[in-house]
């Protein structure tokens, strides 16, 4: 908890991962926060329906043009979006922005991915925090380079990241207090919830290897977790450093998914005489209605 600078009151901190297909945002408390619907994670995604936009939990209901992944094309430039996955199956018309950002179309309207991600943190801070002021936060920055990336890309991209996140999060309602990389926060989660040895018991350094493959990327990193002993054993704890990492942005359980669209896709055009293309209504469905080559579907 820190002090509000106008109130001497206490007030929270909260810490949010935004991830390519959900969010979750925690108080420093330890509570995670609940969606409109009652549940721990926020849909990362958006969707346009006859000119209504719909945020998060709400987009997952839309019939057509649902857009995912929007901390990716808020933080990541077009150039590299344009290579992944993901684009294949942009429901909305994309383009690259002067700074390099995504932007995208709809019924004539322009939306800059970080103005997007700025609305999902907007709908994040008001089923987080109740109080309606500035609220303060820490954003867990997801993979934004390849494996292959040098330290001066990495750097720039990071740096990249950061800006357009303090942006989205401006415009959302937070106060970025901090902005780790996922090694970074993953190393902290792990440190804090680690067991340690009881009292009087040998604790060694231990050395950790995290991998987290999520929707649209993967990071591996190396963990170093030392002991720091306090006087009283209770407030003792693991103290964590990331000794390597290497992201990898095109790299997630989607490249996957969109591999094997592709080789059904193919099969069925094939088959049928219908192709069936990425972010379409028939791209979309699962249950192929039947005695209907129309409407098959993957």
């Amino acid at each position: 908890m820190v002090a509000d600078e106008t109130t001497a009151a206490p007030q929270a901190v909260f810490g949010l991962d935004i991830g390519a297909s959900a969010s979750v945002a925690a108080r420093d408390d330890g509570e995670v926060c609940r969606n409109e619907l009652g549940g721990h994670k926020t849909a990362t995604m958006l969707a346009f329906t006859d000119g209504c936009r719909q945020i998060g939990e709400a987009a997952l209901l839309a019939a057509r043009s649902r857009l995912g992944a929007l901390g990716r094309v808020a933080m990541v430039p077009h150039a590299t979006m344009a290579q992944s996955a993901e684009a294949h199956h942009w429901p909305l018309p994309c383009t690259a922005r002067d700074d390099g950002l995504c932007e995208f179309e709809s019924a004539g309207e322009s939306y800059s991915g970080v103005a997007l991600l700025g609305a999902l943190l907007g709908k994040l801070r008001r089923t987080s925090d109740e109080s309606g002021e500035v609220t303060r936060a820490a954003f867990a920055l997801p993979p934004l380079t390849p494996a292959t990336a040098s330290a001066d890309e990495r750097a720039a991209a990071l740096a990249f990241a950061r800006g357009a996140l303090a942006d989205a999060a401006a415009i959302g309602g937070w106060s970025a207090l901090a902005m780790p990389t996922a090694a970074e926060a993953a190393a902290e989660a792990l440190a804090r919830k680690y067991p340690r040895a009881k009292a009087g018991e040998p604790n060694p350094d231990l050395h950790v290897l995290l991998v987290d493959m999520g929707l649209s990327s993967t990071t591996v990193s190396l963990v170093h977790l030392s002991d720091q002993v306090a006087e009283k054993p209770e407030d003792s704890r693991w103290v964590p450093s990331v000794l390597a990492s290497f992201d990898e942005v095109s790299l997630g359980c989607a490249d996957f998914d969109s591999a094997l669209f592709e080789h059904f896709s193919t099969a069925i055009a094939a088959k049928h005489g219908q192709p069936i293309k990425g972010g379409s209504r028939a791209g979309a469905r699962h249950t192929p209605k039947k005695n209907s080559s129309k409407d098959a579907s993957v």
